[in-house]
C-alpha cells in the first residue's frame, strides 16, 4: 500500500467518524443546552429565590439528556450499514470516560461540598476541566479546529472559574458550554450541510 494510499483511508476513517460520532453535531448542541439552561436556571435560583435546592435542575435535565443520548444512539445504530471504526470507538471510550469521571467529581466532590457543607469551590472547576479533555481531544481526532478551541478556553475558564464565587462558576460554566459544546456544534453543522467537493 503506498503512502498517498493509508492517508487517503485514514482521512476516509476520520469524515466518516466526524459524520457519524456526534459530528453531526447533535450530541453536542443536545448537552450544550441542557448544561447551559441547567446552569443559568441554578445561578437564578441561588440567586433571586429562597429555593432550598437550587442546584435541583441539574439532576433533572441530565437525566433528560441521558435519555434523549441513549434514544438518539439506539437510533444511529438501528440504522447503522457498517462496523464501528477504530475512531469511533476510540470517542466512545473517550466520552465514556469523560461521563465516568464527571460522575465521580460530581457524586464524590460535589456532593460533600453542595450537601454537606453548602458551598463548592472545586466541583465545577473539575467539570470544566473535564470539557476541555472531551472536546480538545474529540476535535483533534475529528481534525476539527472550533472543538479543539472549545477544549482550550474550558480550560482558561476553569482557571478564572477556581479564582471566584460558586455563583460566578455557574456563569462561568455556562460560558464554557457555550464555546465548546454549543458554537463548535452548530459549525459542525454547518460543515456537515456544505456541499462535499
Amino acid at each position: 500500500m503506498k503512502t498517498e494510499e493509508s492517508i487517503q483511508i485514514i482521512e476516509e476513517m476520520i469524515a466518516t467518524a466526524r459524520k457519524d460520532v456526534g459530528g453531526d453535531g447533535y450530541l453536542y448542541l443536545s448537552w450544550g443546552y441542557l448544561v447551559l439552561v441547567s446552569g443559568i436556571m441554578h445561578y437564578l435560583l441561588l440567586m433571586i429565590t429562597t429555593f432550598s435546592m437550587p442546584w435541583l435542575p441539574w439532576p433533572i435535565l441530565m437525566s433528560l439528556g441521558g435519555i434523549n443520548q441513549f434514544i438518539y444512539i439506539y437510533r444511529q445504530e438501528k440504522n447503522r450499514k457498517r462496523s464501528v471504526s477504530a475512531v469511533e470507538r476510540m470517542l466512545g471510550y473517550l466520552w465514556g470516560a469523560v461521563f465516568i469521571c464527571l460522575i465521580l467529581v460530581l457524586g464524590m466532590v460535589g456532593y460533600k461540598e453542595f450537601i454537606v457543607e453548602q458551598n463548592s469551590q472545586l466541583a465545577y472547576v473539575l467539570v470544566l476541566v473535564l470539557y476541555g479533555i472531551g472536546t480538545f481531544v474529540s476535535g483533534g481526532v475529528l481534525q476539527f479546529k472550533p472543538l479543539i478551541f472549545g477544549g482550550i478556553a474550558s480550560w482558561v475558564i476553569a482557571l478564572v472559574a477556581y479564582q471566584v464565587s460558586f455563583d460566578l462558576q455557574l456563569l462561568l460554566l455556562s460560558l464554557a458550554i457555550v464555546v465548546s459544546y454549543i458554537l463548535p456544534g452548530h459549525l459542525l453543522i454547518a460543515k456537515q450541510r456544505q456541499p462535499h467537493v
